[in-house]
């Protein structure tokens, strides 16, 4: 999700009472745009609720059957990447699942990149990397309604009841854009009160990257201070608001965007925001200024990749150079302050050893993060009480309806 300062005020009915409504709506928002073709909605980073033009009228996701429903998975011979396909009901809802009735999926940037294999080597021919992700399941975000448990539950599935409204992800190529999912347990929580499904679809994979990476991971703590570059972004605008919860008034909240989105920021808690529009020497000179003789704890980076556009900024050595960064590792088992979710095969086999056998093979220049989904219902608890409580929303760019 591409956060927006007046996000669409009705972006769909609220399945909770007591609505929270967003204290910025947009009156000019419209809440039934003309649906966007799968890769579109994809390149953009929008909320997918339906691929109607891609599907045409006699394909709507609207049309599941008591034993069929529609689920888009990745076609590497299809124009746009990925195709719709029908799919059984499950007969029994497997053991430690229950079967979700979608609502609302989130669009993450992740779910167009794996139409081209992109955590693979450059130098592998695009359709092998496309290959590898042949006939997967597309999409990790999703909200909706329980559906049904597994035959041996009785009357609740690890807390889970038939009729419970629910936010969670699915396990990577398993298709959150879908009628129904089968939803393992342990990525699955009960729906922050207040959000629609939209708002909290919205949530799952940049709310639990940005906390178990700044709160697990990286041990942000009371009284710290953190940098966030790409402060705006899907992920940027939920780790401005974690990192404010985490380090409290006695911390401090940096953030890099663009000029025009420094009152959003700020609004979401960011103490400081520096533009990076106006280039990258003058905005490591305000930087350096502000923080040389106070380093900074911790910095997250949403932004580095391996795009070219992303490559012109070079944050990493220019955030070294400037000695605004505290050399010493914020927990005993990093070795770096510099955190980026976003990199090369290297980067990505790298943190790929760390999550399997625990080896940590990064050096003290950076450390790439790669979210960790199984067992994640504990992260995405403490993001529902971070809404509970007014500390995190959800930002919605467009809505895609059916």
């Amino acid at each position: 999700p591409n956060p927006n300062p007046n996000p669409n005020p009705n972006p769909n009915p609220n399945p909770n009472p007591n609505p929270n409504p967003n204290p910025n709506p947009n009156p000019n928002a419209n809440a039934n745009p003309t649906p966007r073709s799968a890769r579109s909605c994809m390149r953009h980073g929008l909320l997918l609720l339906s691929l109607s033009r891609s599907l045409g009228p006699a394909r709507s996701l609207a049309t599941a059957t008591a034993t069929m429903y529609h689920a888009v998975v990745y076609d590497r011979r299809a124009p746009e990447g990925v195709v719709v396909v029908e799919k059984n009901v499950p007969k029994a809802v497997r053991r430690g699942h229950v079967l979700v009735r979608v609502k609302a999926c989130g669009v993450n940037p992740v779910d167009a990149k794996y139409c081209v294999g992109d955590k693979l080597p450059e130098a592998l021919p695009e359709g092998f990397r496309r290959w590898t992700v042949q006939g997967g399941g597309v999409g990790f975000d999703l909200a909706g309604v329980v559906e049904a448990l597994p035959p041996s539950a009785g009357e609740a599935c690890d807390g889970f009841r038939v009729g419970d409204a629910v936010f969670g992800s699915m396990p990577p190529l398993k298709a959150s854009f879908a009628e129904l999912a089968e939803v393992p347990t342990h990525q699955l929580a009960a729906m922050p009160e207040g959000l629609s499904f939209p708002e909290a679809a919205a949530l799952p994979l940049v709310g639990t990257t940005a906390m178990q990476a700044l709160r697990h991971r990286h041990g942000l703590s009371e009284g710290q201070r953190v940098l966030i570059i790409g402060a705006s972004g899907g992920v940027g605008s939920v780790a401005v608001q974690v990192a404010k919860d985490l380090v409290g008034a006695g911390g401090h909240v940096a953030a890099v965007c663009s000029a025009r989105n420094h009152e959003m920021v700020k609004g979401l808690g960011a103490d400081a925001a520096y533009d990076y529009t106006q280039g990258l020497d003058k905005l490591m000179e305000e930087l350096s200024e502000r923080y040389r003789e106070a380093p900074l704890d911790l910095v997250l980076d949403c932004v580095s990749s391996l795009e070219a556009k992303d490559r012109v900024f070079d944050y990493n050595a220019r955030v070294h150079a400037a000695g605004i960064l505290k050399r010493e590792p914020n927990t005993s088992g990093s070795r770096s302050n510099y955190i980026v979710i976003g990199g090369g095969f290297g980067d990505w086999f790298r943190a790929l050893m760390f999550r399997t056998a625990g080896i940590n093979c990064f050096g003290a220049s950076h450390e790439l993060f790669w979210i960790v989904f199984p067992h994640s219902r504990p992260v995405l608890d403490e993001l529902k009480a971070a809404v509970e409580r007014g500390a995190l929303r959800a930002f919605i760019e467009e809505v895609c309806q059916a």
